[in-house]
């Protein structure tokens, strides 16, 4: 499935394909929202969670040049 295919699919739909067998990554803060990185085999998914209400706002595939984001390490310092 296309991200374009995956991102205008409802909420329930999309939670239905990354929940069950989804691994949780990391979370960053986003306004008054987190924003969790889940992956489900080689593709990954930005989560809009709302802690104060606990409610998913939105599930989207992460687009490759935000991964870097969640990393509590600097791939710079790693070489």
């Amino acid at each position: 499935m296309t991200s374009e295919k995956f991102n205008n699919l409802p909420l329930s739909k999309k939670g239905d394909l990354v929940f069950p067998q989804g691994e949780y990554i990391n979370s960053i803060p986003f306004g008054k929202y987190e924003l969790l990185l889940y992956r489900v085999g080689y593709n990954f998914f930005e989560v809009l969670y709302n802690p104060t209400t606990q409610i998913v706002h939105d599930i989207n595939i992460a687009e490759k040049e935000r991964l870097h984001l969640f990393s509590k390490v600097k791939i710079e310092e790693i070489y």
